[in-house]
């Protein structure tokens, strides 16, 4: 039997928060990264609309700056993140999950040549409660490479029985910001990127953001106007005011509206007039319009 597109999509969240509680209990991963993303979205919010299907998280820049070659980093993130789940499951009773096997290879192959370089972490785990299903899906932690960070961009996250370092609700606000402006053809342009599905459910996020922290909380999106600048400056995306944002906006919202691993509980209308809201805030905080070059086109 093989599970259909819904069913795995959901066991691939379960099992993810199980790896995410595993990987929270290990010391030297807690040392080595920080967490961010949808999945840290959702417990930032403690609310749960949108699924997420990988682990998401930046190497720390101390981290990186004790290793001589990312082949180094590479062997240690694998073995630190294995010893991890095998821990963490050899601790269940019963035993459910076990690990099949993990790999981690390095994005891209060669040497990015703005030096973002990065890796995926491939996850194989057998589910004893699914013996008759073949073919469960992978599961994946990305693993960026460090970025410029602030005093508000990072703080402590429980996950489990453990603690993690985790992006704040600002940085992760400013982030999906900036995340959909990179999906952007102009952007993907500008860096000879190849072209991906825009990505949508960033303004979901942002939407569900909103909700629970109204643009009259101008301290908080203050902060949220300094962390997508920043974060902007760190990948040279520029950003000239609402124009930049509507670019192929008609694809936007058909890749919106069948995204499966979002709530209908925010139409696509409703979460692009919260994101010209926060648009508007940023033009009006002289928050933007920016732009940045990129090395040696000047």
């Amino acid at each position: 039997m093989k599970l259909d597109i819904v069913t795995a999509n959901s066991w691939k969240n379960k099992v993810l928060d199980i790896v995410f509680e595993a990987l929270a209990e290990s010391d030297v991963v807690v040392d080595c990264l920080v967490f961010k993303g949808a999945r840290v979205l959702n417990k930032r919010l403690r609310t749960y609309s949108r699924q997420s299907l990988d682990i998401d998280a930046n190497m720390l820049t101390e981290f990186v700056k004790k290793h001589e070659s990312y082949s180094e980093l590479r062997d240690i993130l694998g073995m630190e993140i294995e010893e991890a789940i095998n821990n963490y499951f050899e601790k269940q009773d019963p035993v459910v999950f076990t690990l099949d096997k993990i790999k981690i290879i390095k994005k891209p192959h060669n040497d990015h040549k703005l030096g973002r370089d990065a890796f995926e972490v491939i996850i194989s785990v057998k589910d004893l409660s699914r013996a008759n299903v073949r073919g469960l899906p992978n599961l994946k932690i990305d693993i960026a490479a460090p970025e410029e960070l602030g005093k508000a961009s990072i703080s402590s996250l429980d996950v489990g029985c453990g603690t993690v370092k985790a992006y704040t609700l600002e940085r992760i606000a400013g982030e999906k910001l900036r995340a959909f402006l990179s999906s952007l053809p102009a952007y993907r342009k500008k860096v000879s990127k190849p072209g991906k599905a825009i990505r949508a459910k960033d303004i979901y996020d942002i939407a569900r953001i909103l909700e629970q922290y109204p643009i009259s909380t101008k301290m908080f999106w203050g902060k949220v106007g300094k962390e997508f600048r920043r974060a902007c400056k760190s990948r040279y995306i520029d950003c000239l005011g609402k124009d930049t944002f509507e670019e192929d906006v008609l694809i936007t919202k058909g890749t919106y509206n069948a995204d499966q691993a979002m709530s209908e509980d925010i139409s696509f209308d409703e979460a692009w007039e919260s994101l010209q809201e926060i648009i508007t805030y940023l033009v009006e905080s002289k928050i933007i319009p920016f732009s940045y070059s990129l090395p040696g086109s000047e």
